[in-house]
């Protein structure tokens, strides 16, 4: 009777709960709070293509969501976003090819707000008849970009290739998969004795989930493509799989992270980490998986970036060299350099940035036909650049995209 008494006690308070987090995520639902906005990863509409690791699929569209800022967008028969929900492309004209990852793809933003778009109506406004084709997608590094304008380059014989780089790129060339990524791709290795670099992993095999991959290097910068079979527990996969769900699904689920984020904060200060991590080391010894700040050290003001920057430069100038001469329609090549926080921190305290040495002796070399340093336009025009990004993105928004676009047709020479 006591047992039958507690359960009538208890059951009051788990309806008048149930009735609580019922309300609760109703009003979540019909308040627009940004940060409860329910994510829609990029690689939901991605498929694997032996070429390039993955790709966007044809004909598709949708919204993407980090949970805090929305797009939606269209792909044509080739996967390449549109520039409107209807399409911009007209027959007859000449075609400038845009690529690069997340940076030109612009998921933030709709098909009309992106650079490529606002760069295409800028151009047709002067009265110049062309097709901007945003090739842009989410992660992929310079080998990606340039394998995808190759494989297209027949078809639409472009005029100019624009090459968005950013400064991550260095570590996207060096990858062959991340830790529990669903997709991968092949890198360029220059191995030890041979002058040029070569594939590895192409045509790019279906990695399984438990697969991990990268570049690593020895302290004299030999290249040595590490690979790893993760230890991969079902529990692990399960809890995974339920968290994705609930946070896509269960809005009050995503209001209670956000707090938990908030109350706990940032764990320490990683910036020392970041600046004096030992790539080689980490591989070897604690597993690629382990190391989300592993990356780091491949950008701008990494120590392994600027201990190994020639075999990196080297590479860069491999691939937009292999732009250049496997294209029929001998395009010019214009590189734009990303607003990275990293870049811009070195220009503002007055250093420069290896990527300025490199791009500029690429134009000298004819290799790059124009070079855009777009941290170094904002340094010199004081611009706030945390004004035109996203709510707690990298990413530009509409009012940044049109910044970026401005610059491009003032810089970049269109006949």
């Amino acid at each position: 009777m006591k047992k039958v008494h507690r359960i009538r006690r208890i059951v009051p308070w788990l309806v008048s709960l149930a009735i609580t987090l019922g309300l609760g995520e109703v009003a979540l639902r019909v308040i627009p709070l940004p940060f409860l906005r329910i994510p829609v990863p990029a690689y939901d509409y991605w498929h694997h293509d032996d070429n390039l690791g993955w790709a966007r699929k044809p004909n598709d569209s949708g919204p993407f969501s980090n949970g805090r800022f929305d797009g939606f967008f269209t792909n044509d028969a080739d996967g390449n976003r549109l520039n409107g929900p209807r399409g911009t492309y007209v027959e007859g004209y000449a075609n400038i090819f845009f690529v690069g990852d997340s940076t030109v793809a612009s998921l933030e933003v709709h098909d009309d707000e992106t650079v490529p778009a606002l760069f295409e109506r800028g151009l047709r406004a002067r009265g110049i008849q062309v097709n901007v084709i945003n090739m842009g997608v989410r992660g992929y590094g310079t080998d990606q970009s340039v394998r995808k304008a190759i494989s297209f380059g027949a078809r639409y014989q472009p005029t100019d290739v624009i090459y968005m780089y950013s400064d991550n790129d260095i570590y996207d060339n060096n990858i062959l998969q991340r830790a529990h990524r669903t997709f991968g791709k092949g890198v360029y290795v220059r191995r030890v004795g041979r002058v040029k670099f070569e594939p590895y992993q192409y045509p790019v095999p279906k990695y399984p989930a438990n697969h991990a991959g990268l570049v690593v290097f020895d302290p004299s910068c030999s290249p040595v493509v590490y690979e790893q079979v993760l230890e991969l527990k079902d529990e692990d996969g399960m809890r995974k799989h339920i968290d994705t769900w609930l946070r896509r699904h269960v809005y009050l689920f995503g209001g209670l992270r956000f707090i938990a984020r908030t109350i706990r904060g940032k764990q320490g200060n990683t910036r020392a980490f970041r600046a004096t991590i030992h790539p080689y080391a980490v591989a070897m010894e604690r597993g690629i998986a382990k190391d989300g700040d592993f990356g780091h050290a491949y950008r701008d003001n990494g120590l392994l970036r600027m201990r190994c920057r020639a075999y990196f430069d080297a590479q860069i100038r491999f691939l937009l060299t292999e732009l250049r001469q496997r294209m029929d329609s001998s395009p010019r090549v214009h590189v734009v350099q990303w607003l990275d926080e990293s870049t811009l921190g070195m220009l503002r305290n007055g250093e420069e940035s290896p990527n300025v040495t490199l791009f500029e002796t690429l134009r000298a070399e004819g290799i790059v036909d124009t070079y855009v340093n777009l941290p170094a336009i904002a340094v010199k025009e004081n611009l706030d650049v945390n004004r035109y990004r996203c709510i707690g993105d990298a990413h530009l928004c509409a009012a940044g995209n049109e910044w970026l676009a401005a610059r491009l047709l003032e810089r970049i020479p269109m006949e």
